[in-house]
């Protein structure tokens, strides 16, 4: 979702108020919708609050809220207060950037002599995954789908790539083994 920013407008004591946009209409916005500006890994998001930690909000303050639809129309849900926002932006600017991932396929056909196919992204695209989602999507276990697979007519090799200085370089398997508990049904 889009952050947006605006000014409160009015607060009424019973916890409800209005924001005013550069838009002709106020938006509705109530205190139990704030939220704390909170920086991930992946970016700001907002986790909710208990009511009575709430400073309450005074007409001319700065909020940032995403807009969802309520039941009347259009709300902020979830707000805050624009300087806490924007800490915790400045937290997420600073964050390590996490490393990406992606595995690439070579075919080459065997019966054409000396032929190697174009290498293909199976699985990251242009952006890459993280190291759990490579972990989550292909486990390394005796059922591994990254080894190599020969056939008759062609190989499938397959290369795990990080990302690093803005080029995708082939590196050695990152992944754990895991152990499976797989037990033979013959009682020899």
């Amino acid at each position: 979702m889009t952050v947006l920013f605006g000014s409160v407008k009015f607060y009424s004591e019973k916890g409800f108020g209005f924001i005013s946009l550069d838009k002709p209409q106020d938006l509705f916005f109530h205190i139990k919708n704030y939220s704390k500006p909170v920086a991930t890994e992946r970016g700001v998001v907002f986790e909710r609050v208990y009511k009575n930690s709430v400073r309450y909000p005074q007409p001319g303050d700065s909020v940032a809220f995403e807009m969802t639809m309520g039941n009347r129309g259009f709300v902020a849900n979830p707000w805050c207060y624009t300087e806490d926002y924007h800490k915790a932006l400045e937290i997420f600017e600073k964050w390590p950037q996490p490393q990406r991932y992606r595995v690439v396929t070579v075919h080459d056909q065997i019966h054409i002599s000396g032929f190697v196919g174009e290498p293909h992204v199976t699985w990251g695209g242009e952006k890459g995954g993280t190291f759990e989602e490579l972990c989550r999507t292909y486990p390394r276990d005796r059922y591994d789908k990254l080894q190599y697979f020969g056939h008759d007519d062609f190989n499938a090799t397959h290369y795990i790539q990080q990302l690093k200085d803005g080029k995708w370089v082939n590196i050695e398997d990152p992944r754990p083994y895991v152990e499976d508990r797989y037990r033979s049904r013959r009682r020899w």
